[in-house]
């Protein structure tokens, strides 16, 4: 049975990210093709796909390479990610309901709490994850929301070290901002604390990932 070209799609994206196509590694049409039994036309619809989230590179009148992952890049990734959220924060102003601010300060007291608990940081990036992919839900902006979803498979591949305090007190006053519907300060206090990803990295308090295979598809 062939599979679908968005599970065709999912499959690669986990492939790639864990480690089973190393960077640098070509991905062939017909070996892919012959691999999941669909025609060459679904894989390149997939590549091209894949492409569009940063995870192939297409090398004119040679092929399809897998894309190397680093700090760099992350904080290309980290650049447009502040825009993004930015405007989602400003569009939440209109747009989030109160009983739905209040979720967003319930994930980031729990979040906060797991920290003081000493909680392994997978659980607690989870929660993070959440809070932010929540907020972008709440624009109810559909093409924004997707422009931040293909932007979270590559930011999950790296664990940027914040200060969980100061990650908390962000999250409130974001959260904060946004019931007293004031877009300009939304949008400001987001796009600061996207900054200070960027700036965690560039004085080298983070790690890259290995094996992180989870694939977000959808908010």
């Amino acid at each position: 049975m062939s599979v679908s070209r968005r599970r065709i799609s999912e499959i690669l994206q986990s492939d790639i990210l864990s480690g089973k196509y190393p960077e640098g590694e070509r991905l062939t049409q017909p070996k892919l093709a012959n691999r999941f039994g669909v025609s060459q036309g679904v894989i390149r619809e997939s590549l091209v796909e894949l492409k569009s989230l940063g995870l192939v590179e297409v090398r004119e009148n040679i092929g399809t390479f897998v894309r190397g992952f680093d700090a760099n890049r992350m904080i290309e990734i980290l650049a447009v990610r502040e825009v993004l959220e930015g405007l989602a924060a400003r569009l939440c102003c209109q747009s989030a309901l109160p009983f739905e601010l209040d979720k967003l300060a319930d994930i980031a007291k729990r979040q906060y709490d797991l920290a003081q608990a000493g909680a392994d940081k997978g659980s607690r990036e989870s929660l993070d994850r959440k809070f932010h992919a929540m907020l972008a839900t709440y624009s109810r902006n559909d093409t924004l929301i997707q422009s931040i979803v293909r932007h979270e498979i590559l930011v999950k591949q790296v664990h940027v070290f914040r200060d969980d305090k100061a990650v908390y007190d962000g999250h409130l006053k974001i959260v904060e901002a946004i019931r007293s519907k004031d877009p300009e300060l939304a949008e400001s206090l987001m796009r600061a604390h996207v900054r200070t990803n960027v700036e965690s990295i560039m004085l080298g308090h983070y790690e890259l990932r290995s094996g992180e295979t989870d694939v977000v598809t959808d908010i």
